[in-house]
């Protein structure tokens, strides 16, 4: 609490009044002598007056103390002054017309996660991908991006990325996952022995592109290898349904912008099941017409993306 004290012909001076009733401990309730000396000092300490009696403090700071604090001040300031090794630019020898300075060039490409194919849009600045959009006029995400991609980019600046072929150092248990680094030509030449022992198993993701799926027959034809295709999230169940119900196991392609009516059993098309940014491109261009706007219906067990965008959702 303040009051304003005033005299006439002078300015007015503010007293400072706490009240009693409040304290913050027992030793200020009952001002102690600690309390009191504390209260003095209390903004007076620093790391030279730890340890000092109160003849030494009244004396000031000794020189001695002062110098220690000089010069660890200057050492402290001095660390940061480490002198790097000289980086040169060196402009090309034999510009490409494509690349100029400051100057981003744009280039498709396409993102495949396993399940979803997208579509991009990348931003190079003289040859380096600084940043990925999705590419408007391809005929499935239609510029739509998922996190997914969008991150993708980040694997390319990765410092703890593989920079060379590395050896496992496998014990006899192979319970160890210790690794050295290694030349191409040694391990072209582990690779070749174990070849020649036969029985090889080449073991991928699920593999969209052509090309790759054609190297891949070659090489398992070459050396009678098996083909292992491997995803953490399988949908063997509607490859498994498709295949008793139209005798063909695949997984289908949907059109939710052609459907009037949909229905989704614990399906978030929406947010992550099979390719929700193409299925969420779908859905929205098919609602906008409010007079021939599809229906959803969402049966949900937990709440989903597409749960919170259905018509009629069912707990």
């Amino acid at each position: 609490m303040s009051n304003i004290n005033t005299e006439q012909n002078q300015e007015p001076k503010f007293i400072n009044q706490r009240d009693a009733r409040y304290w913050t401990s027992l030793d200020e309730l009952q001002k102690t002598p600690e309390y009191q000396k504390f209260v003095e000092s209390e903004f007076q300490s620093s790391p030279i007056r730890e340890g000092l009696s109160d003849e030494d403090l009244d004396k000031g700071w000794a020189r001695r103390d002062f110098l220690k604090l000089m010069g660890a001040s200057l050492a402290m300031s001095a660390a940061g002054c480490i002198k790097r090794p000289v980086q040169k630019i060196v402009p090309y020898n034999k510009q490409p017309e494509e690349v100029t300075h400051e100057v981003a060039n744009y280039y498709t490409s396409s993102y495949f996660d396993g399940n979803e194919s997208i579509g991009l849009l990348v931003k190079t600045l003289e040859g380096r991908p600084v940043r990925i959009e999705g590419n408007p006029q391809h005929p499935l995400n239609k510029g739509g991006l998922n996190i997914k991609a969008q991150a993708s980019i980040l694997g390319l600046y990765d410092p703890e990325r593989l920079k060379g072929p590395k050896q496992n150092l496998l014990n006899k248990e192979k319970t160890n996952s210790d690794s050295i680094a290694a030349t191409w030509e040694s391990i072209d030449d582990a690779v070749v022995k174990q070849l020649a022992k036969g029985q090889v198993a080449v073991l991928t993701g699920n593999i969209a592109s052509p090309s790759l799926n054609a190297i891949v027959s070659d090489f398992a034809q070459g050396f009678k290898a098996r083909h292992y295709q491997y995803e953490a999230l399988s949908y063997e169940d509607i490859q498994q349904g498709q295949k008793l119900s139209y005798g063909e196991a695949i997984v289908p392609f949907y059109r939710f912008d052609e459907a009037k009516v949909i229905v989704s059993f614990d399906a978030d098309f929406l947010g992550s099941w099979l390719a929700p940014t193409t299925f969420t491109k779908q859905f929205s261009s098919a609602r906008k017409n409010p007079k021939t706007m599809n229906k959803l219906v969402v049966f949900d067990s937990h709440y989903s993306l597409t749960g919170a965008n259905a018509d009629i959702r069912v707990k």
